[in-house]
């Protein structure tokens, strides 16, 4: 079970750190072992990619068996691919530690599964029926003398050196787990198990609290203003306040102050922590909608920039609710946040934005976006979660600077970005 960020529940100004922030304060020793333990896995790694893996091997020490396994989880996954590549990054910092012990602590805590992968991939193993000093092939080696053979194959020099170094420590600490691996080495394949280690990937995240499929898509459905419009008891059934298992919620109180500052989300957030009953819903719900994002969207955990801009865009689209929320009758913003819960600005948000899409979308079945401006703006409004070209802003002459645009989004923040840029599309097809 992932421990939830009880510090959370109220923020000293030291506590006010973005995910980079939190990552330096961890890396350079500030946060006492009982407050690391405290915070979920999921922040802990996305604090440690703002500021870079390089120095995982001495927080990795420092974490419950529950959240080293999760913090591989996140780095060796996106969606259902496994990420070789990231397996001997990884793998190669853990082994610059002469002592073994971080690369000890390393296969104690990786999915068997996922390391039965690798080994199933680049190994092969040979067990003559009598001990023999004559090995089987070229580059076999022999940790038992000579009842079992094993050789690498396909590697490069350094890969080829860290199985070895892997295989080695296997054996000297744990030789029941070593030959029960390379006994079954080719008894699957390896999209089999691929599949297996995917699914038990998918259990732990789903036991940590993180929401399933159907939950994600029910959080991210848009919301529109005639259901808001509503009578009291009929809204109360369509905008259900969030519920479920608080205690296993991954918390990401960092993501309040990652990225720019939004109005009138900042305001709405200093009224919620000066009422310290309504901090831990805030903090805890935004957490949920931040993880529903992820499934829904499909966002790759181990891309730092992706994680960012997704932050963003919840955020962003919690802003535009909180704007869009001043249209309905004369309650504030903190009254419909305590009876329906932050899911009710987030949502509302999203109704802008795919009203949006859907005019994007349009402009992109017909061809009617032509000049650079356009089709950039049609290329950012009609991906799933919409986003806007860096270059476009509401009050500037931009449009005039067609050499100077650049390709890069950024997540809406206003309805008057959305508004404005629906105008600008409206223009350049007339």
């Amino acid at each position: 079970m992932i421990s939830s960020d009880k510090s959370s529940q109220s923020f000293l100004p030291e506590q006010r750190r973005d995910f980079r922030g939190l990552g330096r304060a961890i890396t350079q020793g500030e946060l006492s072992p009982e407050t690391l333990h405290q915070l979920s896995a999921q922040t802990i790694y996305l604090a440690l990619t703002a500021v870079g893996l390089e120095s995982v091997p001495e927080v990795l020490q420092e974490l419950s068996p529950e959240q080293y396994q999760l913090i591989l989880d996140f780095e060796f996954w996106n969606r259902d691919q496994f990420l070789e590549d990231h397996f001997w990054n990884l793998l190669r910092v853990i082994d610059q530690d002469t002592s073994h012990e971080l690369l000890q602590q390393f296969l104690a805590r990786i999915d068997v599964q996922l390391l039965m992968l690798v080994l199933n991939q680049y190994t092969r193993a040979y067990f003559p029926e009598e001990r023999t000093d004559q090995p089987p092939t070229a580059n076999c080696y022999t940790p038992d003398g000579g009842y079992t053979w094993v050789s690498i194959v396909e590697l490069s020099p350094d890969r080829h050196r860290l199985l070895g170094r892997v295989l080695a420590i296997l054996f000297e600490t744990d030789a029941p787990k070593f030959y029960q691996l390379v006994g079954d080495l080719g008894s699957a394949t390896g999209a089999e198990l691929e599949e297996d280690a995917y699914a038990a990937k998918t259990r732990r995240l789903t036991d940590a609290g993180f929401p399933n499929q159907e939950t994600a898509w029910k959080l991210n459905t848009p919301l529109s203003p005639e259901l808001l419009r509503a009578d009291y008891a009929d809204k109360i059934k369509i905008v259900a306040p969030l519920s479920g298992r608080e205690d296993l919620r991954p918390m990401l109180h960092p993501a309040i102050f990652e990225g720019r500052e939004l109005q009138p989300l900042s305001e709405f957030i200093e009224k919620i922590f000066a009422d310290n009953a309504s901090t831990e819903q805030f903090v805890t719900e935004l957490s949920l909608l931040l993880n529903a994002a992820m499934s829904f969207y499909s966002v790759n955990f181990s891309d730092a920039d992706e994680m960012h801009l997704l932050i963003e865009k919840v955020k962003g689209a919690i802003n535009i609710g909180l704007e869009g929320m001043a249209e309905f009758g004369p309650h504030s913003s903190a009254e419909y946040f305590t009876q329906f819960g932050l899911g009710v600005f987030y949502r509302l948000g999203l109704y802008y934005l795919a009203e949006l899409r859907k005019v994007a979308l349009h402009d992109s079945a017909a061809g009617s976006a032509s000049d650079g401006a356009s089709l950039a703006l049609v290329q950012g409004a009609t991906q799933l979660f919409p986003v806007v070209p860096e270059f476009f802003r509401v009050d500037a002459d931009w449009a005039n600077q067609q050499g100077k645009l650049e390709p890069n989004f950024r997540a809406f923040a206003h309805r008057r970005e959305i508004d404005a840029v629906k105008i600008y599309l409206a223009g350049s097809n007339a």
